[in-house]
This record gives C-alpha cells, sequence and structure tokens, in this order.
C-alpha cells in the first residue's frame, strides 16, 4: 500500500563513527529523520519494517550518493512518535536507523 508522509525540513541526520575496537575498525552508523505526518498507515507501514534488516541509500548536501550498511552487516529500522509537549507544538514520527559495519560507507553512481 502506499503512504504519504511529510519530512520534517532539516531533520535528517547522518552519523559515521568510527572506532577501533580488538577486532578493527568499526563504523556506528545512525540515520534520523522526523516526520510531520501523524497516520495510522504510516504506522502500521514503519511497524512492518521495524528491526528489520536493510541498507540505506543516501544522497548528501554534496551531490554524493552513498549506501550504509550491506547484507552482511545490515542496519536496523526503529520507530517512535513523539506528541507535542503543547497543543501549539507539532508531534512528529520519530525514525532511528542503526547498526554496525566493518567496512566505511561506499559511494555509489549510478
Amino acid at each position: 500500500f502506499s503512504v504519504n508522509a511529510a519530512l520534517k525540513p532539516d531533520s535528517i541526520v547522518i552519523d559515521d563513527n568510527k572506532t577501533t575496537k580488538p577486532t578493527g575498525i568499526v563504523h556506528a552508523i545512525t540515520v534520523k529523520m522526523d516526520f510531520t505526518t501523524r497516520s495510522e498507515s504510516l504506522e502500521q507501514l514503519l511497524e512492518q519494517y521495524e528491526n528489520q534488516a536493510g541498507i540505506v541509500l543516501a544522497k548528501l548536501n554534496n551531490g554524493f550518493r552513498k549506501i550504509y550498511g550491506s547484507n552482511l552487516e545490515p542496519l536496523y529500522m526503529v520507530y517512535e512518535i513523539k506528541d507535542g509537549t503543547k497543543p501549539s507544538l507539532e508531534g512528529v514520527t520519530s525514525i532511528e536507523i542503526k547498526g554496525e559495519t566493518a567496512n566505511r560507507p561506499v559511494f555509489y553512481t549510478v
């Protein structure tokens, strides 16, 4: 089924924190974004894919495209409904996709 959802402007954040562990270098990847859309159909779609293995294909501000995660080291998505703290504040559906990979995110070209 199809779901229309509005992305909150400037809410996408991609972190790729590289750390050294005894097993080698590990990239801790976190992708976060907020949707202003609040609907039953959006929640049902997110429930369907929550905690499922996947990758993120991102187009960065500089025009580059990168793939985060892989079939061997996938990322996992969770979501949270955040209600506004006041009636005048808008609530959001917050999505976080994260995981650890041994390889850095790779550039992707079409």
